[in-house]
């Protein structure tokens, strides 16, 4: 049970969130900073995001890929500065008909390059869609219209967008009124003919020039109908807009309201409701209704202007207040006329995947959201588009200053050296002893041959003449564990007793008046951050000794950077040899963020395709947040590492370890550093 849930769990970090992000910024050259409170936004190389919880829900995962294809699709596929041009150019409205159409055209191609795309972009969008955050086209007959070109699409091809087709139709309905049918219909026809020739940005942006010229040949139309009719001919064109808009209506109240306000301009269905008018009518004629009667009767030339007035004052009201979806008297020219001159607001776009990134990051973080009542965010990080198992290079390689955020370590080759020489047999001892527990022996497939031992299945080859009856197996050695090593480098470790100072001081100043010959070696002090140093240096020769993937990282040096680079599992060895020389530049750090450090390494060491996975943390034990640190070796433990802490020094903190059940193991100076890892190596992986 307990193997099967660190299974799980494991499974758990391998496809969230963080491992996601490392997949797609390899595969699209994209670096992404997370940070926290900072808003969703890309410049086209970077895309930064806000920090969330290690582990999401399903459907919060399922909306955090769906982003993360997104993006990268436009990134790759469309061209972003051709659209903030034509969006200065042709106004707000154009940009976001354009977001739609881009949008159809670049999660198309983005299926293209990963089918796996294809899966969360639709899942993605049914979720949304449940959760009421797709813009249905409610607020405005732009958001409207933009919203039915996206839907309408999308629809001819995944079936989860004919549900918020219909919604976005029941819209655009009520903001187009009679007019609806007649312009959508244009809508569709445009759309049908020649989006299937959209093959870039600058096609949808033609394309969205074609629509927005439609609208206004729509709006001319209706600009130079004639403002005033006869009676009859009004009776019959209410008549054949009264059934129109009956037929486009979504419901019996919205008929009923339609049958309200054709009998107010007494117009409606047939001559009766003209002839016995009621008192329960709502044309607003109050007590004049006999005498609004007389005066139909007597103006036969249709000059009962005051009652279609006051009907038409009644359907603005109406509207004004959105009770109506169905009503007649939409002014279909100042409608786009509208539409045309908005200054945009928030029509940025239809599905707008940064905002619903930002509202998760913001419910968490002010802990309105049920599902991560207990969550905390990660730390800061960066992921880089490269692999963290490249294979070591044979020079020295290219050497940069920031590895995904983090400092690189200067190297000192002279310090190296002189490291090195100080060590003893004891690397040769550990890396032998160490080799039985890092590396396992498999078998390959067996294969024919003419010597060996005799194959049962192959003797059907004598009677062939053929004499491969025999069969090999060979034996390959194969590094199954790669190593990440943590060291702590803040000033807490350069400490040194006073007292023991002042004794060596004494001591030095005594063989000085004695005339001896002075070695400075001998009264130096070995701190803490000396023994860590010459750990890593040991641990850097074992690994190598015996081909071990390993990473090396320090925390809290003096620079201000929380993590700083050693070794790279793409590092050569000489380079980490060199780097390790060059620590006592960078120590004296200010603070001991375990925590942080622990979540870099791990969310790295997770990446790697090794089958065991191990964490040493070097440390005199002593984090600035120990709530922090047991959490994030908590969730480490939780993706499949083994954490071991090695403690160093004479005087260490052990009691949050010991509180969270946290393995570790306490060395002195360095010479204990290799029969404790020993001990801890053959306790974890035997």
């Amino acid at each position: 049970m307990i193997m099967s849930k660190l299974q799980r769990t494991a499974k758990q970090f391998q496809d969230g969130w963080i491992s996601f992000l490392r997949v797609l910024a390899r595969n699209s050259k994209i670096k992404f900073v997370i940070r926290p409170n900072v808003r969703p936004c890309t410049d086209g190389k970077v895309a930064y995001l806000p920090s969330l919880p290690a582990n999401l829900t399903e459907e919060d995962l399922i909306l955090f890929k769906r982003w993360g294809y997104h993006e990268v699709g436009h990134i790759m596929h469309s061209d972003v500065p051709f659209f903030q041009e034509f969006s200065m150019e042709h106004g707000a409205f154009a940009g976001l008909l354009l977001n739609a159409v881009d949008d159809v055209y670049m999660e198309y191609a983005q299926t293209r390059s990963s089918r796996r795309s294809e899966r969360f972009f639709r899942q993605g969008a049914a979720i949304m869609f449940d959760r009421g955050m797709f813009r249905d086209g409610s607020q405005s007959p732009q958001e409207a219209f933009a919203s039915y070109t996206l839907c309408f699409l999308r629809s001819r091809r995944w079936s989860e967008y004919q549900q918020p087709l219909a919604a976005v139709r029941k819209n655009f309905d009520a903001h187009f009124g009679e007019h609806a049918d007649q312009v959508r219909e244009n809508l569709e026809t445009i759309l049908l003919a020649e989006y299937p020739s959209v093959r870039s940005t600058q096609d949808a942006g033609d394309l969205t020039l074609r629509l927005i010229e439609m609208l206004k040949q729509q709006r001319d139309q209706q600009d130079e109908q004639p403002q005033e009719e006869p009676e009859d001919d009004n009776s019959e064109g209410d008549e054949g807009d009264d059934q129109d808009d009956q037929q486009s209506s979504q419901g019996d109240d919205e008929s009923n309201q339609e049958d309200d306000q054709t009998s107010d301009n007494g117009q409606g269905q047939g001559q009766k409701d003209d002839q016995e008018p009621t008192n329960g009518d709502t044309g607003g004629q109050g007590s004049d209704d006999g005498k609004a009667e007389d005066e139909s009767d007597s103006k036969a030339d249709g000059q009962g202007a005051p009652s279609e007035d006051d009907a038409d004052a009644n359907n603005q009201s109406e509207n004004a207040q959105g009770d109506s979806q169905g009503q007649n008297g939409v002014d279909l020219a100042e409608l786009i006329e509208q539409m045309l001159s908005s200054n945009g607001g928030d029509d940025s776009e239809v599905l707008d995947m940064d905002k619903v990134i930002q509202q998760l990051a913001t419910s968490i973080q002010n802990g309105t959201n049920p599902d991560y009542q207990d969550a905390a965010p990660v730390p800061a990080f960066e992921v880089e588009p490269s692999d963290v198992e490249n294979q070591p290079s044979l020079g020295a390689g290219t050497v940069k200053d920031l590895v995904e955020g983090m400092l690189v370590c200067p190297a000192d080759k002279e310090h190296a050296r002189e490291l090195a020489d100080a060590l003893d047999r004891k690397v040769n001892v550990l890396a032998t002893k160490l080799q039985a527990y890092l590396l396992n022996r498999e078998e390959a497939d067996v294969y024919s041959t003419r010597r060996g031992s005799l194959g049962q299945s192959h003797l059907y080859r004598a009677g062939m003449g053929d004499s491969r009856i025999f069969e090999r197996k060979e034996e390959t050695v194969l590094p199954t564990a790669a190593v990440s090593v943590l060291a702590d480098l803040s000033s807490s470790t350069s400490w040194v007793d006073p007292s023991v100072l002042a004794t060596l001081a004494k001591a030095k100043a005594k063989a000085i008046a004695a005339g001896e010959a002075i070695n400075e070696k001998e009264y130096e002090v070995q701190t803490v951050a000396k023994s860590i140093q010459q750990s890593l240096l040991i641990m850097e020769k074992v690994f190598h000794r015996i081909d071990t993937p390993r990473e090396f990282l320090g925390f809290a040096p003096k620079t201000g950077h929380l993590n700083t680079v050693v070794r790279t599992f793409g590092d050569s060895h000489q380079n980490a040899v060199d780097r390790i020389g060059g620590l006592d530049s960078i120590t004296g750090g200010n603070h001991t963020p375990i925590g942080e450090a622990v979540f870099q390494a791990a969310q790295r060491l997770a990446s790697h395709p090794a089958q065991r996975k191990l964490m040493f943390v070097l440390t005199d034990g002593a984090p600035s947040c120990a709530t922090l640190a047991t959490e994030q070796t908590a969730l480490a433990v939780d993706a499949g590492i083994k954490v071991v802490y090695l403690l160093i020094g004479n005087e260490v903190r052990k009691d949050w370890l010991e509180e969270a059940g946290i393995p570790y193991a306490v060395a002195a100076t360095a010479d204990d550093v290799g029969p404790a890892l020993l001990e801890q190596a053959k306790q974890l992986l035997m």
